[in-house]
């Protein structure tokens, strides 16, 4: 069973009948986003900077492998070769999708890499910001070199609702150096987010990843949390017995920050009030004596 986001990725190789290079592929899909869907209030992709312009883990490392490894389309050169089984899946895109697929390839798809590459920097500069060729001109456009986000500060994510790339894209936009994953057991059924993938990909980036699992919270604490008022008795041990025995968590948190300025705290939830990193921010912050801003992202 195929997503929605991978049918449309399918409808495009069809479209374009062999696609010889994954920047193309990547740039094509990284417009048909921006210019066709947003626009709509749709979603297909996320995207974050990286080496060679917008990139996303998700299409090119879990959705193309998924296509190719079901025998859908052939390794690169990307063409469909199971056309059959493609035309079913294709068949069952909205109208509204496979009309803007088609509008995307009509205005990229004969365009060659270096060329569609360029149109994208220019248009979108943000993501050109970590590419490998000339950096420096695109350095007005890296939250890096803002004094806005210089300052060293605390900060929190979860990853509930996010996509890895859309992830890692709201790491860099805010110029955070090191994640500070505090999961007890950091393992997930989503893509990319356990600890060893998660660490690999974050490092892609140029961001440092720890993992210190002391700063969750251990099973036997988390059993029966049927309501709010469970939530908030489980809170109040974590600040109040756990979280004290974990000052040497803290120093370590602390020495990273005089290192790196701005370091995020990561857990699953969504909403910080939920979710325990909450707790370990302000704790982290008092530990500190309040030097440093919080904000949750």
């Amino acid at each position: 069973m195929l997503l929605n986001r991978q049918k449309a990725l399918l409808n495009y190789i069809s479209i374009s009948g062999e696609i010889k290079s994954k920047t193309l592929l990547v740039k094509a899909l990284f417009l048909l986003c921006e210019e066709e869907l947003k626009p709509r209030g749709c979603s297909l992709y996320d995207f974050f900077p990286y080496k060679y312009g917008p990139y996303s883990f998700s299409l090119m490392k879990l959705d193309i492998q998924k296509l190719i490894n079901e025998g859908i389309i052939s390794d690169l050169p990307y063409r469909i070769i199971d056309k059959k089984r493609a035309d079913r899946i294709i068949d069952g895109l909205d109208d509204a999708m496979s009309s803007a697929l088609e509008k995307t390839h009509n205005k990229y798809g004969k365009m060659n890499a270096a060329k569609i590459k360029d149109h994208v920097y220019a248009r979108y500069p943000y993501f050109a910001i970590h590419n490998e060729n000339n950096p420096e001109v695109y350095s007005p456009y890296d939250p890096a070199n803002s004094p806005l986000f210089q300052e060293a500060g605390i900060f929190t994510i979860g990853y509930e609702g996010r996509s890895l790339d859309s992830f890692l894209n709201t790491l860099i936009a805010n110029n955070v150096k090191t994640l500070a994953d505090i999961r007890n057991n950091p393992v997930s059924m989503k893509y990319g987010f356990t600890g060893r993938s998660l660490k690999h990909y974050v490092e892609e980036t140029g961001i440092k990843y720890i993992s210190i699992p002391e700063l969750g919270i251990e099973s036997q604490y988390r059993k029966n949390l049927d309501n709010q008022e469970d939530y908030i008795n489980l809170f109040k041990i974590y600040e109040s017995e756990i979280l004290p025995q974990r000052n040497d968590k803290m120093a370590l948190l602390k020495n990273l920050i005089m290192q790196e300025k701005r370091i995020a705290l990561m857990c699953f939830e969504k909403d910080e009030r939920m979710c325990h990193r909450g707790i370990a921010s302000r704790y982290f912050q008092s530990y500190c004596n309040n030097k440093y801003g919080l904000s949750h992202l």
